[in-house]
């Protein structure tokens, strides 16, 4: 049995490396930091470090919501499918992205 609760991190941001390119793209900063290099074994590193059971993703600030017209709901779409991939077998789970 492990040392540590089952904790569950509710708020664990992902930056997908096409999502990081287009937030640079677009000058966004998240959190005013230069955009993070993210990997999910960044994450599940961190995870283990903190007696972190599950992690649940979202997406950094802004989201989806980089223009007008249909690009947000199309960048939302890649990026939850994105997410839904990589946490189909894992310890991470995801919040999905709207426009």
């Amino acid at each position: 049995m492990s040392p540590y609760p089952a904790r569950i991190d509710v708020h664990h941001h992902a930056i997908p490396s096409f999502y990081g390119r287009i937030l640079e793209e677009h000058g966004h900063r998240p959190g005013g930091i230069p955009v993070p290099d993210w990997t999910p074994e960044k994450s599940l590193r961190l995870m283990n470090r903190n007696g972190i059971a599950i992690s649940i993703l979202s997406v950094s600030t802004p989201g989806a919501v980089l223009a007008d017209g249909p690009a947000p709901r199309l960048l939302a779409r890649q990026l939850n499918e994105h997410l839904a991939e990589l946490v189909a077998d894992s310890r991470l789970a995801s919040a999905s992205s709207r426009p």
